[in-house]
């Protein structure tokens, strides 16, 4: 009895303890339902939330997207309203420069007017003045430029221009003859002889003819006769300056030529033909003459010669023979070249002509002496005077050019 009792008991035990465990297992699965329906509502809501965010955040940039495209739209108008009023002054600007153009052409066309009148009267006047009568001094630069201007206010140009007082009075035609190759007394008592004023140029002395420096302290007035390389010459002058000669050779030969000759002023070549085509060896003779206070004469023993050039570097004015008398010793040609020269006097206001001490040229100087009636002969220190007087009439039209030509350019920049 007791033993079916006992296995009764531990039957209904097992059996309570098997209903408590099935409880609990219902209890957990009810809280881990609970725990999942927790965080599902939970994710859910969480869902809703960042949805509404996301909406709110899209409509906040619309409108800002919207508030920015008015922004450009508006920025862009204003632009637009910019770029028109910008054109519009642009072609105000434009039009007001045409405007301005057309006004300034008319009025640089009546200025131009006026001062080309303005020119050709003053043109006119220089022309009038230079034809009638020599009136300017000449240019102070230098003691041989000094040299020149003192000759040529003692010269009776200048005297005659102070004395007259009328400008249309006319001046005789000046005419300057040279007697080239003078070496001796004889030939100078023989030019004297001729009662004509006439420029004695005298050869630098040597051993064939020492006293030429000696009789020129006599003259009044003469010029020195240079011996220069000439392209072919079969007696050359003892001391002839060559080409290839350096400028040291050619100052030191110069010195002494003014050493001689004191008194001169003025110089031309004897021969020269090779060394007066050649630019640098012109270029050293000039620097040296100008250094000693000498001016030079081209004797043109050869045509298209660089003298003239040389002559326009340094600033010297330039003269030139026009005329030689007597390259045939003949009377008829003689008096035919003297009728040429007195012609070209005529035609140009004057005339630079050169002979020798030939007998024949001597000999018609002296028996035709009346030719020069109606001529005023001179020597070549006149003709220097009548060149730089045209040089400084020159100049003063060429400043009156350049003064036209300025103001013009002014008025077109206006």
């Amino acid at each position: 009895m007791p033993k079916k009792h006992h296995k009764k008991h531990k039957k209904t035990s097992h059996k309570k303890e098997t209903n408590k465990n099935l409880t609990t297992i219902k209890l957990v699965n009810v809280l881990l339902f609970l725990i999942i329906a927790l965080i599902a509502f939970g994710a859910f809501v969480e869902y809703k939330y960042v949805e509404k965010n996301n909406t709110k955040i899209k409509v906040i940039e619309k409108k800002k997207q919207i508030t920015k495209n008015d922004k450009v739209e508006l920025n862009t108008g204003i632009f637009d309203v910019l770029d028109e009023e910008q054109n519009h002054k642009s072609k105000t600007k434009e039009l007001d420069k045409k405007v301005k153009k057309v006004l300034s052409s008319a009025k640089a066309e009546k200025i131009a007017k006026e001062l080309k009148e303005k020119s050709e009267k003053k043109a006119k006047a220089l022309e009038d003045k230079n034809k009638s009568k020599v009136k300017e001094e000449l240019p102070k630069e230098g003691k041989a430029k000094k040299t020149q201007e003192k000759e040529y206010k003692n010269s009776s140009v200048s005297k005659s221009i102070k004395n007259k007082a009328n400008i249309n009075l006319k001046v005789k035609p000046v005419v300057a003859i040279v007697i080239d190759d003078v070496t001796t007394q004889r030939e100078i008592n023989q030019i004297k002889a001729l009662g004509l004023k006439v420029t004695m140029s005298l050869m630098p002395p040597t051993s064939e003819h020492t006293d030429s420096a000696k009789i020129a302290k006599q003259l009044k007035f003469y010029m020195v006769h240079l011996p220069l390389e000439a392209m072919a010459y079969a007696h050359p002058e003892a001391n002839t300056l060559h080409i290839n000669d350096n400028y040291d050779k050619v100052l030191k030969r110069i010195k002494q030529v003014r050493a001689w000759y004191p008194k001169a002023k003025y110089l031309n070549n004897h021969t020269g033909s090779k060394f007066t085509s050649n630019s640098v060896a012109m270029d050293r003779l000039f620097r040296a003459l100008i250094r000693y206070h000498f001016h030079f004469i081209d004797s043109r023993t050869i045509g298209g010669n660089v003298v003239k050039n040389i002559a326009k570097k340094y600033h010297q004015t330039y003269l030139k023979r026009n005329i030689f008398l007597d390259n045939l010793q003949n009377y008829s040609y003689v008096l035919g070249q003297i009728k040429k020269a007195l012609a070209f006097a005529r035609k140009n206001g004057y005339v630079i002509a050169i002979g020798h001490p030939h007998s024949v040229t001597l000999r018609v100087l002296k028996n035709e002496k009346g030719i020069f009636k109606g001529y005023d002969l001179e020597y070549v220190s006149k003709i220097a005077a009548v060149e730089y007087s045209k040089a400084k009439l020159n100049n003063k039209a060429s400043k009156e050019l350049q003064k036209k030509n300025n103001q013009e350019e002014v008025i077109e920049e206006e």
